[in-house]
């Protein structure tokens, strides 16, 4: 690789501090992997192509000292240099920002998985800085600097945006709109529909200004469709819901009514069907309406509602509610010679000549009753498979922040039974897609998740992003974790040996922490670390 002629000058610029021990100079740069050796890279921009230099430790040292020879030795912990010696003169690492630095690092890496898109714009001078999410890290790296961002905006919405959402997408991104909408330290959403690979699918844009600098916007976009789905598949049914049961107010379906004297309970019936007559046996009009009405309902009501019926119906409860709340109502199955049906009884006060009467009806209400069970039925059918990953058949993101709502309450009120998380990543998924193709990629990824749920038997398994998948080991696997971490451990050899899928995986145990997402986040170093040895393994084999 060649070295930058201003390769001194790049170096100065960037962002890791370093302090002379006499003299208290400074000398910064900054280190980063390639391939499998550790090395340190120096980037400069020459008009629109951005130039890249990886040297050896003593080189970087040399050339961010501007000197002509190499460093004449050098420290290094954990693969970076804390020291060296230059001309007989000593340099030290300045570590006094590196737990904010880590602070911000942590942070970075939290927010990189809601993020596909993130742009960091100089609003004046129209040049930003692109980031996108690296899946195999896990964290938001550099994808190009350059100048024109609205220009790429409006390049973005002939290209990927939906020809339905350009105008408005376009309209909302120019420089005038956007300046606008961040005015005052206002926060901009959008919501559209991209495509790509011939998929459609709904994401989110967000934009605000830098807190100490009003000239830089920050805009992430977000894969939102899985959450879009899931609301418009339930707003769906719950309009279907309301439409049904306006029309069963329109045309209600009443198979008997009676109208009652309040003041001596008699009274008479009218509109019933033959079925109520031979069914009910109350008379078409007689003395004691409440006293015979219970008395048939020991025949008549579901036996599994008898208890409820005869609880609530009486003339004391009726007049009551009806005193309280205008009327009275009462759903309960009604025993016929064909068989139960679900009715409605309704009571109400009404003023007529003779002075006020009860009128109660008796309301069929068995198809709107069953219509309403097959909507709950349809409507957790949809709020399950908005769980689901359509890919792999196990729960999606979704269902695993809801599960770790529900375990943050439980940790709260001090209930959460023990258990770990195990974050797992399937290594060379890109590889094989670019090279075999993504309908290749997907077995790949099927045979992982296989994989995955035939260790964790008795655990919930998720996918949580393209390649990674969270287990949450409790009960049985928990108790067991070592056995299972064991055969992952054979079973990622064997797959080494043979050319099968490696998964990377990494271990959190609670530990009386304050939230499920601080395990989450030392299960996922665990893996990142897993995952880097199992690189170096594989070019020790190579």
């Amino acid at each position: 690789m060649g070295v930058l002629d201003d390769l001194g000058n790049a170096l100065d610029a960037l962002p890791v501090a370093w302090r002379r021990d006499e003299e208290g100079g400074f000398i910064e740069w900054e280190r980063v992997d390639v391939g499998t050796m550790r090395a340190y890279e120096s980037r400069t921009l020459d008009g629109s192509v951005e130039l890249r230099a990886h040297l050896t430790p003593a080189q970087a040292v040399s050339f961010a000292m501007g000197e002509d020879e190499a460093a004449d030795d050098y420290e290094l912990e954990d693969g970076r240099i804390v020291a060296f010696t230059m001309g007989g003169v000593r340099y030290v690492r300045d570590d006094k920002d590196s737990d904010t630095d880590d602070v911000y690092a942590h942070l970075a890496h939290a927010l990189a998985r809601d993020y596909t898109e993130l742009f960091y714009v100089n609003l004046d001078t129209d040049e930003f800085i692109e980031f996108h999410t690296d899946h195999e890290r896990g964290v938001l790296v550099e994808r190009r600097r350059a100048a024109g961002f609205f220009e790429n905006c409006r390049r973005e919405a002939r290209l990927s945006v939906h020809p339905e959402d350009q105008d408005a997408f376009a309209r909302a991104m120019s420089r005038e709109s956007l300046t606008e909408a961040l005015s005052h330290g206002r926060v901009f959403q959008m919501t559209y529909r991209k495509v790509a690979d011939g998929r459609t699918f709904y994401v989110q844009l967000n934009a605000s200004r830098m807190g100490n600098d009003a000239h830089i916007a920050i805009l992430s976009v977000s894969d939102i469709d899985e959450l879009v789905m899931k609301r418009r598949a339930e707003e769906r049914i719950r309009e279907e819901r309301i439409v049904y049961a306006r029309l069963q107010a329109l045309t209600g379906n009443f198979i008997a009514v009676y109208v009652v004297d309040p003041a001596t309970d008699r009274y008479h019936e009218f509109s019933a069907t033959d079925d109520i007559v031979r069914t009910f046996t109350l008379a078409k009009e007689g003395e004691r309406f409440f006293e015979t009405s219970r008395e048939a309902s020991r025949h008549h009501v579901h036996p599994a509602d008898l208890s409820r019926f005869l609880t609530v119906f009486t003339k004391a409860n009726v007049m009551a509610k009806i005193e309280h709340g205008g009327i009275f109502t009462l759903g309960y199955r009604l025993l016929l010679d064909d068989g139960p049906i679900h009715v409605q009884m309704k009571a109400a006060i009404v003023e007529e000549d003779e002075g006020p009467r009860l009128v109660v009806g008796l309301n069929d209400v068995d198809a709107q009753v069953r219509q309403e069970e097959e909507v709950e039925r349809r409507l957790a059918q949809a709020q399950s498979q908005a769980s689901v990953d359509a890919l792999t058949g196990v729960k999606n993101r979704y269902a695993y922040l809801n599960v770790e709502s529900r375990m943050d309450s439980q940790i709260v009120q001090h209930c959460i039974a023990p258990f770990a998380i195990v974050m797992l990543d399937i290594n060379d998924l890109k590889m094989v897609n670019d090279t075999a193709g993504h309908q290749a990629g997907d077995r790949y990824l099927r045979n992982a998740c296989k994989a995955i749920c035939e260790t964790f038997k008795h655990s919930p398994v998720f996918r949580v992003g393209g390649d990674e998948f969270v287990v949450i080991a409790q009960g049985r696997d928990y108790a067991s974790l070592d056995e299972r971490l064991s055969d992952m451990n054979e079973r990622n050899a064997e797959a080494l040996r043979s050319g099968g899928v490696v998964i990377a995986y990494g271990v959190g145990k609670y530990d009386g922490d304050s939230c499920v997402s601080t395990v989450f986040e030392r299960a996922d170093q665990s893996m990142y670390e897993n995952k880097c040895r199992q690189k170096a393994m594989s070019c020790g084999q190579d």
